[in-house]
This record gives structure tokens, C-alpha cells and sequence, in this order.
């Protein structure tokens, strides 16, 4: 099972010395925040910037979550892997390979919609080439396609086999914060006014966003 949680992408901000309505403001704002991003991955990120959408799994997956931990609040940014269990593969890349079965079947030519969706199964290919609009299917002698006949004779590829494919990292949650920092700058400003600049950003606590980008999924 690939994991994305909510340490994907984080927007923290510590309140220690900040006035308890301060404190309620950030909250507000952070929440405002969250939804701002949610939204920005999912009309930017994942139609075309950094993914193509095919059948809405991950931008459904997508979610904002507000910690509270006594002196500071975190704004998470993540994909639930219950819903799109390649999530995590696609923001931080890495290989997948078979467990299963000796080959990974990737669906190509006819057996993808236009969007690159699989259209069959590997077992239903097989039991029924017909669906595809084949006679008939065979895996080639070195086992690298399973193959469609068509009534004409001619043989196309409808599932590459690989053991591995390897993923580049796409990243759409890490990136979207940084791409949206002065913005979460601007939103925390206008709400918060000066207040929150003295009470979270000033007097040598360095600056008021802390963005948390992890170097790998943890």
C-alpha cells in the first residue's frame, strides 16, 4: 500500500506570545487558508501544470487539516492514500514494481481512454478480446506484450509487461505551498493586521510562516 499522509506539504505557525483573540484570528484564517490551497491543487496542479486528470481519484483525495498544539497551529496539506492509493508515488516519484505477479501490465494503444484511462483489465482482455474489438490475444515470445489480434491478422500490443516502472516525482502538494507562499503571507496580513506580526513574526522569532517541505515521504 503506498501512504501519502499530511506531512506532504505544512504551513506552521507558532502563537506562543500572542493575544488569545490573535490566536482565534489565526485559526480563522489558517482554515481560509487550507481551503484556498485544496482548491489550487486541485484546478491547478492536477489539470495540466503538474498531472493530467484521468478519473478524479486524487483531486477527490485531496484535503487541508488544522493541528493545534497548545502554542502553535500547522496547516496540512495532503492526499488521502485510501482514496488514491498512487498519491504519494506521483509528489515524491520513486520505482514500482511487480509483487503479485511476475509482470506489471500497463495498458497502451486501444485499451486507453482519452484521458489514459485503462479501458480493461489484463483477465478481462483475455477471457473476452471481443471488448477491444479483437479475435483474439496472445503474450509475445519475449514477453513483453500481450497482444490483440485483429480479424485482419494483424497483431497490435494492448498491456506493455515490465517488472518496474519508474515514476519522476510530480510534486503538486509541496509545490503548491511554495507557489502560494506570499499569498498565505497576504491572507495571514490582512486578517491579523499588525498584531500578528508582533506577536508571531517580530521581537527575534524569525518570520511568521515556517514552511515544512520534507525531503521524503515520512
Amino acid at each position: 500500500m503506498i501512504e501519502v499522509t499530511s506531512d506532504a506539504a505544512a504551513v506552521s505557525i507558532g502563537y506562543a506570545e500572542a493575544p488569545r483573540l490573535v490566536s482565534s484570528t489565526i485559526v480563522k484564517v489558517l482554515t481560509k487558508i487550507g481551503a484556498g490551497l485544496v482548491s489550487w491543487v486541485k484546478t491547478r496542479k492536477l489539470t495540466g501544470q503538474i498531472l493530467q486528470r484521468r478519473t478524479g481519484s486524487l483531486s477527490r483525495a485531496i484535503f487541508s487539516r488544522l493541528g493545534l498544539d497548545g502554542q502553535s497551529a500547522v496547516l496540512y496539506l495532503g492526499a488521502d492514500a485510501s482514496k488514491a492509493p498512487g498519491a504519494r508515488v506521483q509528489e515524491y516519484g520513486g520505482d514500482i514494481h511487480a509483487k503479485r505477479s511476475k509482470f506489471l501490465t500497463i495498458p497502451v494503444g486501444k485499451n486507453l481512454t482519452g484521458n489514459g484511462v485503462m479501458r480493461v483489465s489484463p483477465r478481462e482482455f483475455i477471457a473476452n478480446p471481443s471488448a477491444l474489438g479483437f479475435a483474439s490475444s496472445f503474450v509475445n515470445r519475449r514477453r513483453t506484450a500481450i497482444m490483440g489480434v485483429t480479424r485482419g491478422g494483424r497483431a497490435e500490443p494492448v498491456f506493455a509487461l515490465k517488472t518496474s516502472v519508474k515514476v519522476p516525482e510530480r510534486s503538486y502538494l509541496r509545490s503548491t505551498i511554495t507557489d502560494r507562499r506570499d499569498w498565505i503571507l497576504d491572507e495571514l496580513g490582512v486578517a491579523t493586521g499588525e498584531a500578528i506580526q508582533s506577536a508571531v513574526g517580530g521581537g527575534g522569532h524569525g518570520s511568521a510562516i515556517s514552511v515544512t517541505v520534507p525531503t521524503s515521504g515520512q
